[in-house]
């Protein structure tokens, strides 16, 4: 598939995914009370840094073997880094659980519970079908993943009409509703994907997988681990309530990363491929063509969410959001800033720079967590600001890394 067809499919597939996310984080916000939604948004986060386990120490280094696969032979991949990635996504969603015990007391057990069972169960699915959606965009089959995620969004919204219709409380609905979406697309991306006749192939071997993948949970991990940490310190330092006024702003800013998600699946490939080959002008072009894009699209959004205006149905769906001046505005702006790094780190992961991609991220999860000294002055504005210092930093550090590798200048 050409890049042109790509990018839209990309695109597309990471829009279905991410309404389906949306979808949740709406009903979360609507029938979910401030306190509940601040209880929503740490499991969230915890679920984030659950999958960052599976995707990192074991998925991802698989795709990158895998790169030295032809483009048609790499679906083949998959029924060998399934298996061994079902443990390395359990054991984590089991962790999770634990993350009730830093719940404020004030949210009752019938919210926590239903809330964290729920993650746990995202925890396990999540990681493999990001992964099955990732191959299908390696082997040139980025149609195929949009018609995954596409599925997952259609589960979802049916499974939410059916919940709302049977009066099921409230904390099942996010979670459980993502999980059943989740099982369901699996299974039609493995139809997709298993048994893909192959003229060449690769042996995986668990071994070489966790050397390269000790250092890409790192990357995933630190900004994760980031979020969460600052999430806590605001549920307990501030107020649940607090966080939960953030969570919704999040919500509605992350488009932004549903933009950045989509073109990475097309691009990164391709990136990592010219950076691991030294080709500096394709490195060059590719980065150029995705900051162009995210920077004329996020112009745009935040334009037009990130005010408050009277016609916009966004204020009635969103009340929480909005009742705190700017947050939505400022939660915008941070993914804008996050969102321009990532060209920039899939070059460097193409190179193999595992470890300077690491040190970057863990110097700027260190910067986001400082900034959550500020949250009693701060409070709901804390983690979008946190996020936002987390940003520059990654970006500036990557930047200043991969120019660093070209003696020309670098790919800029």
């Amino acid at each position: 598939m050409t890049i042109q067809r790509a990018i839209p499919a990309g695109l597309l597939d990471s829009a279905f995914a991410s309404l389906a996310t949306f979808a949740i984080g709406v009903v979360a916000a609507s029938e979910l009370e401030p306190a509940a939604l601040g209880a929503y948004s740490l499991l969230f986060s915890a679920f984030l840094l659950a999958t960052v386990i599976p995707n990192h120490l074991i998925l991802l280094p698989a795709e990158i073997t895998a790169l030295t696969l032809r483009e048609e032979d790499r679906k083949s991949i998959v029924q060998q880094s399934l298996p061994l990635g079902i443990i390395p996504s359990v054991l984590p969603a089991l962790g999770l659980l634990g993350t009730v015990l830093l719940l404020p007391a004030s949210i009752p057990s019938y919210t926590a519970v239903p809330l964290a069972v729920g993650a746990f169960l995202c925890s396990c699915l999540s990681p493999l079908q990001d992964h099955v959606r990732r191959i299908l965009h390696m082997s040139g089959s980025s149609g195929l993943s949009a018609l995954v995620s596409f599925l997952q969004l259609v589960v979802t919204i049916v499974v939410l009409m059916i919940l709302l219709a049977l009066s099921v409380p409230a904390p099942w609905l996010p979670f459980g509703t993502l999980a059943i979406a989740n099982a369901a697309s699996l299974a039609l991306g493995l139809r997709l994907t298993w048994r893909q006749p192959s003229s060449h192939t690769i042996k995986l071997r668990a071994a070489e997988l966790l050397r390269s993948g000790r250092w890409l949970v790192l990357v995933g991990g630190a900004p994760v681990a980031a979020t969460f940490i600052v999430a806590a310190i605001v549920a307990n330092l501030a107020s649940a309530e607090h966080l939960g006024y953030a969570e919704a702003a999040r919500i509605l800013a992350q488009p932004i990363l549903v933009i950045s998600t989509g073109l990475s699946a097309v691009l990164e490939p391709r990136l990592m491929e010219s950076g691991a080959a030294g080709d500096i002008d394709t490195t060059r072009g590719y980065t150029r063509a995705f900051l162009a894009l995210i920077a004329a699209i996020s112009c745009t959004y935040l334009v037009a969410v990130g005010i408050p205006w009277p016609v916009s149905p966004l204020t009635a769906l969103f009340p929480s959001a909005y009742s705190v001046t700017g947050l939505v505005a400022l939660s915008v702006v941070a993914n804008i800033v996050s969102a321009a790094a990532v060209p920039y780190r899939s070059t460097l992961l193409g190179t193999r720079n595992e470890r300077m991609v690491a040190r970057t991220e863990i110097i700027a999860a260190c910067v986001a967590c400082t900034a959550a000294v500020t949250t009693p002055w701060l409070k709901s504005y804390t983690k979008p600001f946190a996020f936002l210092l987390l940003g520059i930093s990654r970006s500036h550090g990557f930047h200043r890394a991969r120019s660093g590798r070209y003696s020309n200048g670098g790919a800029r």
